[in-house]
């Protein structure tokens, strides 16, 4: 009793169950998505000997049924209590020298760590050996004790019952332990601080469990649960993001046309730092908890999704698909539709890219990627700035009469033209010479042809003049070029995967909130058209000449309401 009391007196358990335990209505703190959610309980529960009752109730409710909580694992209930990362292993899929290095290395960190024994009778069940099936077992250390046969690798483990121990070799009045020097019994005897804890060679713990669950709590907190401060922390970083159709759910390795659009995070690990680097990774979907109202009786569905590793030149900041076909993964991880995906893997020295997708392409999801590191080193999201890379040539110096030069089609309507040209006027004399000029991929539409007036309309009169014409017809064929790149059935159509290989053809850079905002304004079912690529291009030309304008007025006498709605509406 008293031992349980003190274990919900820590402050991570008190931010689950609440300090009072005596009100009639008291509200508990779980996690879903990194996020805290609060659910209510009316019933009157008591701390004590009755925590596992209340916190079964709680949890129960968070998940909105039973039901939804039958098949669960051990990190998944120590995830929802902490927010950490959590990881499960099946022991017999797993080579035993890699299970040990995992247990090695993670025992002296801020790692929770359990295991237990899975059987298909769901009611726990004692066996011979003392071990309980169907029940979680701590694991709170490691020891080497050499032997006449030579050194033997054991294991700690713990049952929070309080009984429940193993009676195999290495426990407690076995021949195995009688036969250990005084000095070695004495230094084992004392890291055994409850009843129900006992140590087992690591062999036989790989024989009889059949899970081992790590739950990798970070370094917020690490820092408040005393109870850590004796293992080293881990070093977090965290990135709450989306994959989106047409934009960056390129899909898995399979996929070698698009996977290289998927999120990229950039890892760089000193070399005048340790030797390796211990990194965790995990990807946490979103999911729902259960029914939220009579019409949505079905879990929101779960996605395969994975990772790949790849290690890349100082001088690379961006994976694309031609890396992707010329270079090898370090590492690829694929899994069945789960919550979360998680490895645990060590990293030399120098510079990786960890990229998170979704198995298939064009697939929809929110999700939480979290990196965990041991040793310090640099972790960023691959994003690009906004930068105009080439100025448009309407500031080159060309006049009608080279534009007639280079174009004889245009000298037999240059009379007809207007001093000065409108939407109406430019439509026009794009529809007439569009193909023979090699300036679109198709006739032009009015919504193109005023946008194309706003980029020299700066007094927005709707017109331009006619000598701004040369330099908007090298500028279109500039444009069009760019776009056939990419445009090889000559349909002029192409996928919206291509659309930021598109944007650096024309010498334009946006970030990676500016491209997905683009995917959305200007595509349609992941299809993007030679217009509306033009469209885009003008829209984002404008967007950094008004802001140049808005940057300079601000310096001088500031900018009016109505000079600000002027630059938004023509634009």
């Amino acid at each position: 009793m008293q031992r349980e009391r003190n274990l919900v007196r820590r402050p991570r358990i008190q931010r689950v169950f609440g300090k009072d335990s005596n009100n009639k209505a008291s509200i508990s703190v779980f996690y879903n998505m990194d996020e805290t959610f609060r659910t209510m309980c009316s019933s009157k529960v008591y701390f004590g000997k009755h925590v596992t009752l209340r916190y079964r109730t709680r949890r129960t409710g968070f998940y909105c049924g039973y039901a939804n909580l039958l098949g669960g694992r051990t990190s998944q209930t120590l995830q929802d209590m902490t927010g950490g990362v959590g990881q499960n292993f099946r022991i017999s899929e797993h080579d035993p020298h890699v299970m040990f290095q995992t247990v090695n290395s993670s025992i002296s960190r801020s790692t929770l760590l359990a295991a237990s024994i899975r059987t298909e009778q769901r009611s726990p069940v004692r066996l011979r050996n003392g071990l309980v099936t169907q029940h979680a077992y701590s694991v709170t250390g490691l020891a080497r004790v050499r032997t006449r046969t030579g050194e033997v690798p054991l294991i700690r483990l713990r049952n929070p019952w309080g009984k429940g121990e193993w009676n195999g070799p290495w426990s407690d009045r076995s021949w195995e332990w009688d036969s250990l020097p005084e000095r070695d019994q004495e230094l084992l005897s004392v890291r055994i601080r409850n009843d129900g804890e006992f140590w087992m060679s690591f062999e036989d713990f790989l024989r009889h469990f059949t899970f081992l669950d790590l739950l990798h709590v970070g370094p917020d907190d690490w820092m408040l649960e005393p109870a850590l401060h004796s293992k080293r922390p881990w070093r977090a970083v965290l990135a709450r993001r989306r994959w989106r159709v047409g934009f960056n759910a390129g899909g898995g390795p399979q996929c070698k046309e698009t996977t290289a659009m998927n999120p990229q995070f950039r890892v760089h690990i000193a070399k005048n730092g340790a030797k390796k680097c211990h990194v965790v990774v995990s990807i946490l979907q979103y999911y729902s908890l259960g029914p939220q109202n009579a019409e949505q009786t079905k879990r929101s569905p779960l996605l395969p999704l994975g990772f790949t590793v790849y290690e890349v030149p100082p001088n690379v900041s961006r994976i694309n698909t031609n890396f992707v076909l010329t270079h090898q993964a370090l590492d690829v991880v694929l899994h069945s539709p789960i919550r979360e995906a998680v490895i645990f893997f060590t990293l030399p020295p120098g510079d990786f890219v960890i990229m998170p997708f979704t198995v298939q392409p064009n697939l929809e999801t929110k999700f939480l990627l979290r990196i965990f590191t041991d040793e310090v080193s640099n972790i960023w999201e691959v994003n690009d700035e906004n930068v105009i890379c080439r100025e448009l040539t309407f500031t080159y110096n060309t006049d009608v009469m080279t534009l007639q030069n280079d174009f004889p089609i245009l000298n037999k309507m240059m009379h007809k033209i207007p001093t000065e040209i409108d939407a109406l006027m430019l439509q026009k004399i794009l529809r007439t010479s569009w193909r023979s000029l090699n300036l679109l991929c198709e006739k032009p539409s009015l919504e193109l042809c005023r946008n194309l007036i706003m980029l020299r309309d700066p007094m927005i009169t709707g017109k331009i003049s006619r000598n701004e014409l040369p330099g908007l017809i090298y500028t279109l064929q500039y444009w069009r070029t760019a776009f056939a790149k990419q445009d090889s059935s000559n349909r002029g159509k192409t996928s919206s995967f291509n659309f930021r290989n598109l944007l650096w053809d024309a010498g334009v850079t946006v970030s990676n909130k500016v491209l997905e905002c683009a995917v959305l304004r200007f595509t349609k079912n992941s299809v993007l058209t030679s217009e509306a690529y033009l469209m885009a291009l003008v829209k984002l030309y404008l967007a950094h000449e008004r802001f140049t304008t808005v940057e300079k007025k601000m310096k001088e006498n500031g900018m009016t309401l109505e000079e600000m709605i002027l630059l938004t509406v023509y634009s």
